[in-house]
């Protein structure tokens, strides 16, 4: 069995003008023998700064899955690349208990596999069941941001990343995985490719792998 097939629909993000990824993440989906009709591309939404049409892209794809009612549903950025293929690895993640799974990310603090601080949305499954509530968190993460929006083009660029970065969506999450199921694929499974961001108008690299220093606590489950 493809881990593929208990997924109901594989969503990627991608701004319209950047074509260039929609050529590296086909590649992601073959290496992974993914068929065409597990795949929706959303048309990523702009706004300034970018981590704003970020946040709501995220939302508005939550919503996508609420309207149409998908089970599991693997949320991916369009700039992911696979670090270390298994299909039996996800196939074992995916078959265990989870609210979210995600195959990477940054593991700031683990409890075994179980997320205590995960960052970064670039690579999760969702559960149906999960998805208002996780909506719920982005839209008030993003409230959050939106309320410094304006104060925000006064200050310096990395300023504003100090203040705001526990209001980005995939840091504000971190509330949620104090308290549910959320597991992580250890060491990440998935990574984003060398590109320019966006976001962050550099090009950047985030190749997420086990950081030697995370916080790893007992795993009382």
């Amino acid at each position: 069995m493809q881990w593929w097939e208990l997924v109901d629909k594989i969503i990627f993000i991608n701004l319209d003008h950047r074509t260039d990824r929609l050529e590296s993440i086909q590649s992601f989906f073959n290496e992974a023998g993914i068929p065409a009709e597990k795949v929706v591309r959303f048309s990523a939404i702009r706004d300034i700064p970018g981590i704003v049409g970020c946040g709501k892209s995220n939302l508005a794809v939550m919503r996508m899955v609420i309207d149409n009612g998908w089970d599991n549903t693997l949320i991916l950025e369009d700039d992911v690349e696979w670090l270390n293929y298994s299909n039996e690895t996800i196939l074992e993640h995916i078959q265990k208990p989870f609210d979210v799974l995600m195959l990477g990310g940054y593991y700031d603090v683990l409890e075994g596999n179980r997320a205590i601080r995960a960052l970064h949305a670039s690579s999760y499954i969702i559960k149906k069941y999960y998805v208002p509530k996780l909506l719920d968190n982005f839209e008030t993460g993003l409230q959050k941001l939106l309320s410094n929006k304006f104060s925000l083009f006064e200050r310096k660029r990395n300023e504003m990343i100090k203040k705001d970065n526990e209001n980005h969506i995939d840091v504000y999450w971190c509330n949620l995985q104090q308290k549910d199921n959320w597991r992580c694929i250890v060491p990440p499974m998935v990574i984003q490719r060398e590109s320019y961001s966006d976001i962050r108008h550099k090009i950047v690299k985030d190749d997420y792998v086990l950081d030697p220093n995370v916080q790893l606590i007992q795993d009382n489950n």
